[in-house]
């Protein structure tokens, strides 16, 4: 009796606790695994169409120690309908759910080159920038320009074709964007004060000016416009006040002027006026040649009495008339 008891009680224990194992054996909505009971990931729905990274073997559960039940190539989409917090994606493959890697899935379309990434055209403008000389251009439109060389350096490897693409975009409106420094007035000034340097009548206007030209050559790289003009006016107030010393002491003094230049026009019109009073003066010398040359035929034919009217009387004479 006893040991029919104890049979009856194991029996009642192995059936509880096949009761107890059974449910982690299933496969429920929330991915558990149906196989040995090690995956206890969660897996987050979510409805979206994704694309292959590389050529990649779809599973029956979420890790490659399950059967294979396809491929994927490169490029190909299907409908994802969870992520999971292990790095396995549930998808569906060919009407079930199946498990791929998620570092393999992408929501966008890949490029279409079989993977490789065309960094041709951002190598190109990576070029153009590395060509250029900072001093050139403002300190922001080259700060900009940076920006974008620093972007591009880092996308030039990169994941998708898009990124690399907007990098070269970014990179060439950088580029077409900088502004040139304008160095050209500072130049011709300092050019003026130099020859202002060996005079040594002027020594505290001279000193200052020596201060100012070293200012105004360190400026020629500074890629500050303000900088730059307000560094050219002081230069050019320095030389007016050379300017003036010298006059006071009558000497000859040197600056830089704006010359209005004459510029010929290249049409018929001309707008020079002693051009038009030359052409005046013909006009009325030939109207003068004219007039002397019409008289002087007129009193030739004067004298020839070709225009003269012959005035003496008819008179009705007979020669017998005559008395002797």
């Amino acid at each position: 009796m006893k040991l029919l008891k104890y049979l009856k009680i194991w029996t009642l224990a192995v059936l509880l606790a096949a009761c107890t194992v059974t449910p982690a054996l299933a496969v429920g909505e929330n991915g558990t695994n149906t196989g040995d009971g090690t995956d206890a990931a969660n897996y987050t729905a979510v409805n979206e169409l994704v694309y292959a990274l590389a050529q990649l073997d779809v599973y029956s559960g979420p890790g490659p120690e399950y059967d294979s039940v396809g491929t994927m190539k490169y490029g190909e989409s299907l409908r994802r309908i969870g992520v999971g917090d292990n790095g396995w994606s549930q998808v569906t493959f060919a009407g079930k759910t199946a498990y791929i890697a998620s570092e393999r899935l992408s929501v966008t379309r890949p490029a279409a080159n079989g993977g490789s990434v065309d960094t041709a055209a951002l190598r190109t403008q990576m070029v153009i920038a590395n060509g250029l000389r900072k001093s050139d251009y403002t300190a922001q439109s080259w700060a900009e320009l940076q920006k974008a060389l620093d972007k591009a350096e880092t996308v030039q490897q990169g994941e998708s074709q898009q990124t690399v693409d907007e990098a070269t975009q970014e990179l060439k409106d950088a580029i077409a964007a900088l502004q040139k420094m304008d160095y050209s007035r500072l130049e011709n000034t300092l050019t003026a004060a130099e020859t202002f340097q060996n005079d040594d009548e002027l020594n505290e206007l001279r000193r200052q000016l020596e201060e100012a030209v070293a200012e105004g050559r360190d400026m020629l790289t500074a890629a500050d416009q303000e900088a730059v003009d307000a560094c050219t006016v002081k230069i050019y107030d320095l030389l007016v006040q050379l300017q003036e010393e010298l006059e006071k002491r009558e000497k000859p003094g040197t600056i830089v002027q704006e010359v209005q230049v004459q510029v010929l026009p290249t049409d018929d019109y001309c707008n020079v006026s002693g051009h038009r009073l030359w052409q005046a003066l013909f006009f009325v010398a030939l109207l003068l040649n004219v007039c002397f040359a019409a008289a002087a035929v007129t009193y030739w034919l004067k004298k020839t009495r070709l225009l003269q009217r012959d005035d003496t009387p008819l008179v009705d004479y007979d020669i017998d008339d005559d008395a002797f």
